[in-house]
């Protein structure tokens, strides 16, 4: 993205005129946008994002680490994170030298752009650079090839931000089904005896407050939303909110924090306290923690739970928070799970599904073996052979929706073929220089 090319003698003197395809007046926009001291800066400012994102992993999720620093506008930065850097790197004394998650004396922030804001204002200013700087030439084809491949690799970060989905399909031997689970989103679902069913979104949880709606059944409180949970052993006693391993052992949920970039080991399991209010009065009905380890297609079909009701109008209601669910014009049927293990080890060497797939909208009506490197491509999404189920009984595959995936893959082509035809182009003049 290097804006440093030979411009000719003077190029950046007072007395330049306007390029022919540009008024006075953009040329005085366009001139300091297309400023080379601004690509230095956007650079450098670039380069500490990239490590103050890196840095912030410690304490949080890589996924909240994508959202708050590199697809946002803008970003708080801990100053916390700069302690941490001496303290893990350069041995820097400090009260919080042996123990980085205690009460810390560095509070504060500073603000930094994101994500989104620097690779913005870098397309503008490569761009500009070259309705500023750059002549339209065959010499330069090169270049030009070079930077449309970087400006198409930034236009694929953007599509892949704003319209990427990672889900997954939870199947046994035998089972069909028509909806894949949101990897990053939950919804509370409330579901009559007839399978009719009203769904709260995220959203909402995460706002404390009370929800009220006519096709709600009750009102909801939402006390707290919690990002992540993990289980401990019941101690003896009933929890109404807990859940029960398949060795009959139980366990309560309780609260903790997101996993963090450096050791999370699984997905974090949300969870959302609730009271259950009479529609349209104060009166509290239940209240109850409700969590991802009661959704069997997150635990892996490996606990069980009793699932709270609500009654409403002569109605009973069964209440879950599960993943949110995204329902399919398809179905997907697993007929066979293949699950081989180097001798002697736990470690995987193959597991493969074979399904079926039917599509009345296409017409599609086949069976497909789906495999740890040869995935199911329909309707935009590729189906990969991700996890098996509890028992080996089932499988768990990873649906990928990504509307820019190829734009990378074209983006490197062109500017591969950029620096060719550059460097090609200066190595045929240099050797006509030297036979002269």
């Amino acid at each position: 993205m290097s804006t440093t090319l030979d411009a000719p003698a003077g190029a950046e003197s007072p007395e330049r005129q306007p390029a022919r395809h540009t008024t006075p007046v953009a040329w005085k926009v366009l001139r300091p946008l297309a400023s080379l001291q601004l690509t230095v800066v956007l650079f450098s400012l670039s380069m500490a994002l990239v490590f103050f994102g890196t840095l912030a992993q410690v304490d949080k999720g890589i996924w909240t680490v994508v959202d708050e620093y590199f697809r946002s506008w803008y970003v708080k930065v801990p100053v916390k994170l700069i302690a941490m850097f001496g303290w893990k790197f350069f041995e820097v004394p400090g009260p919080e030298a042996s123990d980085p998650t205690s009460p810390t004396v560095w509070t504060g922030w500073f603000p930094l752009p994101g994500g989104w804001l620097l690779g913005g204002v870098m397309l503008a200013n490569l761009i500009a650079a070259h309705l500023v700087r750059f002549k339209f030439s065959w010499r330069r084809a090169g270049i030009i090839t070079i930077h449309f491949g970087v400006i198409l690799m930034m236009v694929g970060e953007l599509v892949t931000g704003l319209y990427a989905v990672e889900s997954r399909m939870v199947l046994q031997v035998g089972e069909g089904t028509n909806f894949i689970d949101h990897s990053r989103k939950v919804e509370l679902v409330f579901t009559d005896a007839a399978g009719q069913s009203v769904t709260v979104p995220q959203s909402l949880l995460q706002s404390s407050g009370i929800i009220s709606n006519a096709q709600l059944p009750v009102d909801v409180e939402v006390v707290e939303f919690y990002k992540n949970t993990d289980l401990l052993p019941a101690g003896g006693g009933d929890d109404l909110d807990g859940v029960v391993r398949f060795d009959g052992i139980r366990f309560k949920v309780v609260p903790t924090s997101e996993g963090t970039g450096v050791k999370s080991e699984r997905e974090d399991a949300a969870a959302v306290r609730v009271k259950f209010l009479k529609k349209g009065t104060s009166e509290v009905l239940a209240e109850r923690l409700l969590s991802l380890w009661q959704y069997d297609n997150y635990t892996g079909r490996q606990y069980l739970c009793v699932l709270p009701q609500v009654a409403s109008d002569g109605k009973t209601y069964q209440v879950q928070l599960r993943n949110e669910r995204i329902v399919k014009p398809y179905t997907v049927e697993l007929n066979q799970f293949e699950h081989k293990q180097y001798t002697g080890t736990t470690m995987a060497k193959d597991f493969a599904s074979t399904v079926h797939l039917v599509d009345p909208q296409t017409g599609e009506d086949r069976q497909v073996r789906i495999s740890m490197n040869d995935p199911l491509r329909h309707r935009g999404e590729t189906f990969y052979q991700h996890q098996t189920i509890f028992g080996d009984t089932g499988t768990v595959l990873q649906v990928v929706k990504n509307p820019g995936w190829l734009l990378p893959y074209l983006s490197c082509v062109i500017v591969a073929v950029g620096m060719l035809a550059h460097f090609g182009m200066n190595l045929a003049k240099f050797t006509s220089r030297r036979a002269a």
